[in-house]
C-alpha cells in the first residue's frame, strides 16, 4: 500500500509545505510552486485549464502536483 501524505488544510499550511520541499520538486513543479506562492488568490479561485496555461504547464502538470501535496 503507498502512503498518501495528508493533504494541508490551510493556505498556510500548503506554503509552509511547498517551501518545505520546493528543493526536491521537480523543475516542472518547481515552475508551478513558484506559481503558487506568487499568486495564491489566483490559485484559489482559477480553473485548471486556466492555472496550466497561466504557470506555462500543462494541466496534467497541475494534477500531479496536486497529488504530491496529498491532493484527490
Amino acid at each position: 500500500m503507498i502512503d498518501t501524505p495528508t493533504p494541508p488544510a490551510t493556505a498556510d499550511e500548503l506554503r509552509a509545505a511547498i517551501l518545505d520541499r520546493y528543493e526536491s520538486l521537480s523543475k516542472r513543479l518547481q515552475q508551478i510552486a513558484r506559481y503558487v506562492l506568487d499568486e495564491p488568490n489566483a490559485v484559489a479561485l482559477e480553473t485548471l485549464a486556466v492555472l496550466a496555461d497561466r504557470s506555462g504547464v500543462q494541466p496534467s502538470a497541475i494534477v500531479r502536483f496536486a497529488k504530491t501535496f496529498g491532493y484527490d
